[in-house]
């Protein structure tokens, strides 16, 4: 899993998704679609709008804006799908959940993807 996780990020990383923005802009929907698709999300999760993803292994993504709850404890915001996305052992230590490896901004790009679909 881990030598996966890590080639999707060499991957990213020679696309030019890698570095994120350190300029404060939004994080873009579009870009982090294409995060979804490089690290694999739709291997473990349903995500509706991206093809192939339909995983069994997590729960499905499909209109994860209109939940309450994410993570098991988390008050659904963008903001915390993104820290969630970025560190899911710091929410909950035994969470099945991988730590991809993804920068702070391109978490949030996944976030607003995900909060779009």
């Amino acid at each position: 899993m881990k030598f996966c996780v890590a080639a999707l990020f060499l991957m990213l990383l020679a696309a030019g998704c890698g570095g994120g923005s350190s300029s404060g802009a939004p994080a873009d929907a579009d870009q982090g679609k294409q995060l979804v698709g490089a690290f694999g999300c739709g291997g473990c999760h349903e995500i509706a709008g991206l093809t192939g993803a339909d995983g069994q292994v997590g729960p499905s993504l499909h209109g994860l804006r209109h939940r309450r709850i994410i993570a098991g404890s988390l008050p659904n915001t963008r903001e915390n799908v993104a820290r969630w996305v970025d560190d899911p052992k710091a929410v909950d230590t035994d969470t099945l959940m991988p730590d991809l490896g993804v920068t702070r901004s391109q978490a949030q790009a996944i976030a607003d993807y995900l909060y779009e679909h």
